[in-house]
């Protein structure tokens, strides 16, 4: 029989789908990295995860680890914790992290972090949480595989998020798609914002969810500057004048700190 810690490793990644020892340690797994080095021993023992190690970066020294789940061992989830099937992630195929991906998604699974915490304690409840990363087989037959997030706009053209959710609170649906960015090339960013008035304009994310109910924009940056500097640039744009309060900005440690408290491209500050 598996160990408390380490069934407790299996739940989090059937949510997360990828964690390094940093984010097991926030979602409550564990205080310390010794005790999830054991948890992992046992794990990898019984066959039940898979451990992805990067290279050396030449300035952060060793990357952290990433662990996922098995495919063979979703069953004991169903079987022995009551799991539904569906609501476990795991990498589909050949997917799963790269070394050119690493920090970009490694902000984007501490967002999901910071949403499921803030879940916990509070009234809201997670109905959908859909990632680039995640996958679903085409329809077509040897077509690659699909990302959920993939929205396709009436021209035929499509853009894929890094994120869309749906939540519930106080019975209402909130929408949002989500953004990461960690580079400073303000112009650029501005570009893909283009693809998300586009998506609002045509309602996509709200038809992808079959939900009649708008969406808004999260948008997190790694760096304060290259928010403050996108900021700028939007508000000057007329291409946004109609949806002030449909982008929301924040950077990765005011998100930490107060994952409700973002700021809209005029600087108000406003709650999700």
């Amino acid at each position: 029989m598996l160990k408390e810690r380490s069934i407790k490793i299996l739940e989090a990644l059937s949510i997360f789908k990828f964690l390094n020892t940093s984010q097991l340690i926030r979602v409550g797994v564990a205080q310390y990295r010794a005790n999830l080095n054991k948890a992992f021993k046992e794990l990898q023992l019984h066959n039940m995860i898979w451990k992805l190690s990067f290279w050396v970066h030449p300035k952060l020294w060793r990357l952290q680890n990433y662990y996922y789940l098995k495919p063979k061992w979703k069953i004991f989830l169903v079987e022995n914790l009551q799991y539904n099937e569906k609501s476990i992630k795991m990498p589909i195929g050949t997917s799963s992290m790269f070394f050119r991906d690493y920090y970009h998604r490694t902000n984007a699974i501490d967002f999901q972090i910071e949403l499921y915490l803030h879940i916990l304690k509070s009234w809201w409840e997670i109905l959908l949480y859909d990632t680039y990363y995640d996958h679903t087989w085409s329809t077509k037959k040897n077509a690659p595989l699909r990302a959920k997030t993939k929205l396709i706009f009436n021209d035929g053209t499509f853009f894929i998020p890094d994120a869309i959710t749906k939540v519930k609170l106080n019975n209402q649906i909130k929408i949002f798609t989500f953004e990461i960015y960690n580079w400073i090339d303000t112009k650029r960013v501005k570009q893909q914002l283009y693809k998300h008035v586009k998506s609002l304009q045509e309602w996509l994310p709200s038809i992808a969810l079959d939900e009649k109910k708008g969406s808004k924009v999260l948008l997190l940056f790694d760096s304060t500057s290259c928010m403050n500097a996108v900021i700028g640039r939007v508000s000057k744009d007329t291409s946004f004048l109609n949806f002030k309060n449909l982008f929301l900005f924040s950077d990765t440690i005011s998100m930490k700190s107060n994952f409700n408290s973002w700021c809209n491209y005029e600087r108000e500050q406003v709650e999700l």
